[in-house]
């Protein structure tokens, strides 16, 4: 789990996204002396991997800020727990 942001690095606000698979374009790259890419992973999922793989099969369109990848229909989070 990481949060969504603009091209600067601190542009990030409320927006969050899941991987479901390895995104290795979003990884910070090596040879960047700015800290400009790359996205800091604050969290993970521990249970519910069913309701994120639901998620993830939910078909996508251009409901959002990045075309044909946001849900056609809204996906609204509940409930989040924070696991010390």
């Amino acid at each position: 789990m990481a949060l969504a942001r603009a091209e600067a690095p601190d542009s990030a606000a409320a927006e969050f996204f899941i991987n479901l698979a390895d995104n290795l374009p979003l990884d910070h790259k090596a040879d960047d002396p700015g800290n400009t890419t790359g996205y800091a992973v604050f969290g993970q999922v521990t249970a519910g991997m069913d309701v994120v793989d639901a998620i993830g099969a939910v078909p996508t369109g251009d409901n959002g800020p990045m075309p044909g990848q946001a849900p056609i229909t809204p996906i609204v989070v509940k409930k989040v727990s924070l696991l010390k």
